[in-house]
């Protein structure tokens, strides 16, 4: 009998005996049955068992009586076997306990410690033992296994764990050490400005760790001392990475370093190459041209930032009145404070260092935002002006009015319409202040602008100092009656200014309390007779701003200039004025007060 047989039979007679003790169980619950039904005082006749059910009772019983007689040789054979079967498990033990041991000598010995083996050969022969290590782990569990169901002592097999440990071991520290030099050689064969540095320095580092821990674990470890000497002889050259390893690193600042270790320059350097340069001997060169360049970088970086700024930085163009293709520009608010940050920002870079490989550039955009200041100065002043001149000429009696005026700034509204044309249909700022010229083209139109407005406060003041009264009114409302000069109604809006009542004052007449009675111009509005085409001609009336009319003494002719009729309607206003104070004062002596009092004008 085996081991596997004797274990198998244990486990039968326990699950046998379980089953035995439940069937004995129930046997006994038909004994009471059966003897509750043979009893006469407690059932009848009719229900009593038959020969069957009492034939099948007792074989019941007989069956019990063979099943003890053979369980108890059973549980014999089971005692009896025992001790050979703990003593043939306790063999099998020392047996595997004594080849694993051979195993882990072996993996102390030859390819397994040689240091100076090829890394794929040393794996090979790992591999070849896998098996067998893997048989020793199962056999051992086995015999655990064993030992549980025969209820003995736990078993020690510390062979067995030392030679998976010690498999183990040797296993994962020639595959780092397979990996590093797969990894080193990688390193050193790659172009350095391809390299991660940081990547590199995580990776020596962890793989430093692993080879401490693997030196830690058994002492006098060749090889994992041999793969920490070369992670130490590798580390002096992270500084150099981290420091050459940088986008910041541009041909410029290699050719500087080259010409540091006085070798003509070469592109496309490796590790290798660098290395066969002996370069950590020139680690501050290093270190130097590394920091300009990543000062470098920083301003770069800073100029590319303000550059993606202004690359969708558009111009907000708006319809101007709804009329089509006439285009004013929008709030420039966001433009104006972009701009001042950036040339904020410009001026810092200029101060800096480092500014040395990207000065030019610097200073193109410095300029450029200075010209953006300039240009966005001149460009609203020219929108203001022209948006007030174009309301202004765009009445033709004005024009006709100011013929070089109208002109000069007809070569303004050309070019301004053509100019924000081109704005509309390409906003952006950039492309806006790259335009050749555009500031002189600005700076021009807003002196002629400055002349017309010139040309035109001088064509006001001289129709004031004809009829002074003209300046009560500002100037675009005297360019609203001029705007209009055919049609003399356009002064009735302004009549109340020109003519304009004082403050009210007491009256020596003590019976009139009406302030409204002292004399004052206060004319609201002009009473006109129409021609036969509709058109007023001639004023026959003045309407105060109380809504009394006074007919003049004469109608006046409302033709010409408006400053000529103006004066000559002043004129006839005081004449009409006296004409009715003389007849009020003919008019007192003969009429009753009550309809002398309303039967002339208030004003007298």
């Amino acid at each position: 009998m085996t081991l596997a047989d004797y274990v198998d039979f244990l486990q039968k007679i326990d699950e046998v005996e379980r089953a035995a003790s439940e069937l004995k169980v129930r046997l006994t619950n038909a004994d009471e049955m059966m003897s509750l039904l043979c009893d006469p005082t407690m059932v009848t006749a009719a229900i009593k068992p038959d020969h069957h059910q009492e034939s099948e009772h007792g074989a019941a019983h007989s069956t019990q009586e063979r099943f003890i007689k053979d369980f108890a040789a059973a549980v014999d054979l089971r005692e009896r076997t025992r001790p050979a079967m703990e003593a043939f498990l306790q063999q099998s033990v020392a047996q595997l306990e004594q080849t694993a041991l051979g195993v882990f000598n072996d993996l102390n010995t030859g390819i397994f410690v040689d240091d100076t083996a090829e890394t794929s050969a040393a794996i090979a022969a790992m591999e070849k033992l896998a098996g067998q290590v893997d048989k020793f782990r199962d056999t051992a569990t086995t015999f655990t296994g064993y030992a549980k169901a025969m209820k003995v002592a736990e078993l020690s097999m510390p062979n067995v764990k030392s030679c998976g440990d010690r498999y183990q071991h040797r296993r994962d520290e020639w595959a780092l050490l397979a990996k590093w030099n797969d990894e080193v050689a990688h390193w050193r064969s790659t172009e350095v400005s391809k390299l991660d540095a940081e990547a590199i320095a995580t990776r020596v580092t962890q793989v430093q760790k692993e080879a401490i821990r693997a030196e830690r674990r058994v002492p006098e470890d060749k090889v994992a001392r041999h793969l920490r000497k070369d992670v130490e002889e590798f580390r002096p050259l992270l500084p150099i990475l981290s420091a050459l390893c940088i986008p910041a690193m541009e041909t410029r600042h290699w050719q500087k370093l080259f010409a540091a270790l006085e070798r003509p320059f070469q592109p496309g350097l490796t590790l290798t190459q660098l290395v066969a340069l002996k370069i950590t001997k020139y680690k501050s060169a290093v270190n130097e041209i590394s920091a300009t360049a990543n000062g470098e970088y920083g301003l770069q970086q800073q100029l590319a930032k303000i550059k993606g700024s202004w690359a969708t930085m558009r111009f907000e163009v708006r319809p101007h009145k709804g009329l089509k293709g006439v285009y004013i520009l929008g709030p420039v608010e966001e433009i104006v404070t972009l701009r001042d940050d950036n040339q904020a920002t410009l001026q810092t870079m200029m101060a800096s260092r480092f500014i040395v490989g990207i000065r030019d550039e610097v200073e193109i955009w410095d300029r450029r935002l200075s010209l953006l200041h300039s240009l966005l100065e001149e460009w609203l002043k020219c929108q203001h002006g022209w948006m007030y001149l174009s309301a202004i000429f765009g009445q033709a009696d004005i024009a006709r009015q100011l013929p070089s005026e109208a002109a000069a700034f007809l070569d303004v509204d050309k070019m301004w319409k053509a100019h924000m044309e081109r704005v509309y249909q390409e906003p952006g700022v950039v492309a806006c202040v790259d335009q050749d010229g555009l500031l002189d083209k600005f700076t021009r139109a807003n002196e002629i602008i400055d002349g017309i407005q010139k040309g035109l406060e001088q064509y006001l003041e001289t129709k004031r100092g004809k009829f002074p009264r003209l300046y009560f009114l500002s100037n675009d409302e005297l360019l609203q009656i001029l705007a209009q000069t055919t049609d003399p109604r356009s002064v009735q809006p302004f009549m109340s200014k020109c003519f304009v009542r004082p403050r009210p004052v007491p009256c020596d007449i003590t019976p009139l309390p009406l302030p409204h009675m002292c004399p004052s111009d206060n004319i609201g509005s002009l009473v006109f007779k129409e021609d036969r085409t509709g058109k007023p001609e001639f004023i026959t009336a003045m309407t105060s701003t109380e809504g009394e009319t006074v007919p003049l003494s004469e109608p006046v002719l409302a033709k010409g200039l408006v400053e000529d009729w103006l004066l000559r309607f002043e004129a006839m206003m005081r004449r009409t004025v006296r004409d009715q104070l003389h007849a009020t004062l003919l008019g007192f002596p003969e009429m009753p007060m009550g309809q002398w009092v309303f039967k002339f004008p208030a004003q007298v």
